[in-house]
């Protein structure tokens, strides 16, 4: 493990404190009552994680439906795309996307921390689902909660 901070770039660092915040502000947007809601609140936040925030959209599908905070490019130069996977099924996806109308694009492609990012959002969607699923509902029996474990 590193400890000094010179072995780093004060450029890698922005980064990771980029990536950082953005995580910090999912959770936050995952605290809203209704999913919907949070999920077009991520959409919003996420691309300020990425190097290329301008660039960057990201689109959720879950269920079949889309949700984003701003129209979703017709053409990319790169994407991006994690499974949101609910008790071993896939529900939907989180896509970040690059997209093909900002002229000289510095970086195109998407780095490893960022890949790590977006599958750390898709996992605590998942999570959200999973735990909204089993919570007992007031009218729910305990052999419907039982059935809803098997």
């Amino acid at each position: 493990m590193l400890n000094d901070a010179k072995d780093f770039s004060v450029d890698f660092l922005k980064e990771r404190a980029k990536e950082l915040d953005s995580l910090y502000k999912v959770d936050e947007a995952m605290c809203k009552d209704s999913m919907s809601e949070a999920l077009v609140e991520i959409c919003r936040i996420l691309p300020k994680g990425f190097c290329n925030v301008r660039a960057c959209s990201v689109v959720i599908s879950l269920d079949d439906k889309l949700y984003t905070s701003k129209p979703i490019p017709e053409i990319s130069v790169n994407e991006l795309q994690s499974d949101i996977i609910v008790s071993g099924r896939v529900r939907g996806f989180i896509r970040a996307i690059y997209s093909d109308d900002i002229i000289n694009l510095p970086i195109t492609t998407f780095l490893t921390e960022e890949e790590k990012l977006l599958a750390a959002v898709a996992n605590k969607i998942s999570n959200r689902l999973f735990h909204e699923e089993l919570a007992p509902v007031g009218a729910r029996s305990n052999w419907e909660t039982i059935l809803l474990f098997l």
